[in-house]
């Protein structure tokens, strides 16, 4: 299911690409931001697994249009090497902060069992 948000994102960069070329940035982000507010609404009301997938669905669509913007601008402070080396460390910050997120998310089940801490001396 979380993978769902991800390849949803990569799937759809290009196309809302081409959409944001043809239509205008703004009414791709527009597109976006509808996406993430209807995701948001999905997770918030509903505990099913295929409107949880559903959610992280219409999160990926929203991950996709900011990134047609996003990437350009982050592109356009650097040039030659630098970009290279930008586009480095963009890429290792997001998944050293995934990862970071998940073991910080494992820590405090794993002391409630092997510690037999209660969940708020874990936390």
């Amino acid at each position: 299911m979380a993978m769902a948000n991800i390849l949803c994102c990569m799937a759809l960069s290009i196309p809302f690409g081409l959409l944001g070329d043809r239509f205008g940035m703004r009414n791709s982000m527009l597109l976006g931001c509808i996406s993430i507010f209807a995701s948001v609404m999905l997770l918030l009301a509903f505990r099913e697994f295929p409107l949880l997938l559903a959610s992280f669905i219409l999160l990926g669509v929203g991950s996709s249009s900011f990134s047609i913007l996003l990437q350009p601008l982050y592109a356009s402070h650097f040039k030659g090497k630098e970009m290279d080396r930008a586009f480095g460390v963009m890429g290792f910050v997001s998944l050293a902060s995934n990862a970071l997120g998940s073991l910080l998310g494992y820590i405090p089940p794993a002391l409630m069992s092997f510690q037999s801490l209660s969940l708020a001396e874990a936390y």
